[in-house]
């Protein structure tokens, strides 16, 4: 993919995760600065949704990103370079993840905040997942979503089979291991102590903020480990 293609497909994903909204070639040229007219947007978003980057929901419509798109998306982005994230006080010296702390993470990513260590599990932030519009219009995902997260207890080995050994792994759509459409997951480990580890992990709407999602895990997982490590 030519670097102008990129582009307007990045441009495409960021416009779809803030507004949730199908995005129209006339949108990227008035909104983004690429160096191309509209009817060149155009040809080159045809050959975006021909090869796979792109879904056209109606035919006189914008097009939305699709699982492929968001996988070079996300392959682009470089947790070391983002803004370091700003936590508040009370993770300067924790150790664990309080309901407190797991408040603050699903508000700041806008997902379900999941930390795992041993048998227990807690999750908060449901309430914020389903104030995005993926699942308040659509029926049928927020029952598929609040049946896997009544039963989320089933889905413990797939969990912890789906950590990396070390970093921020990153599962799109049906790859995240509760098998979610239109959820992405993003997932890590951190230190409990020298010899136990714990999970936490974000799942969000597929159009989620990874950028932002990915750096807070990862500056998260770097306090605990610190913190956990020090004694």
């Amino acid at each position: 993919m030519n670097s102008r293609r990129q582009q307007i497909l990045f441009s495409v994903i960021d416009e779809h995760i803030k507004n949730s909204m199908p995005v129209g070639s006339n949108l990227i040229y008035e909104k983004y600065d690429i160096a191309a007219s509209p009817a060149t947007i155009r040809t080159e978003m045809a050959w975006l949704t021909k090869n796979g980057y792109l879904a056209q929901l109606y035919t006189s419509g914008g097009r939305i990103p699709t699982t492929k798109a968001y996988r070079l998306f996300v392959d682009s982005i470089d947790c070391e370079k983002e803004q370091k994230i700003k936590l508040p006080q009370v993770f300067n010296e924790f150790t664990s993840f309080s309901r407190e702390c797991l408040k603050y993470v699903a508000e700041y990513s806008k997902s379900l905040a999941i930390n795992f260590v041993d048998d227990n599990m807690l999750n908060v932030g449901l309430d914020i997942l389903l104030e995005e519009p993926e699942f308040y219009n659509n029926l049928e995902s927020l029952q598929n979503l609040v049946n896997k997260l009544e039963n989320i207890y089933d889905y413990t080995e797939k969990i912890i089979d789906s950590v990396p050994e070390s970093g921020v792994v990153v599962y799109i759509d049906k790859e995240n291991p509760l098998l979610l459409e239109k959820c992405s997951m993003i997932i890590s480990s951190y230190n409990v102590s020298s010899k136990k580890q714990g999970i936490i992990a974000l799942l969000g709407p597929t159009r989620m903020r990874y950028d932002r999602n990915m750096a807070l895990i990862n500056e998260l997982v770097k306090i605990l480990s610190y913190n956990n490590g020090r004694g």
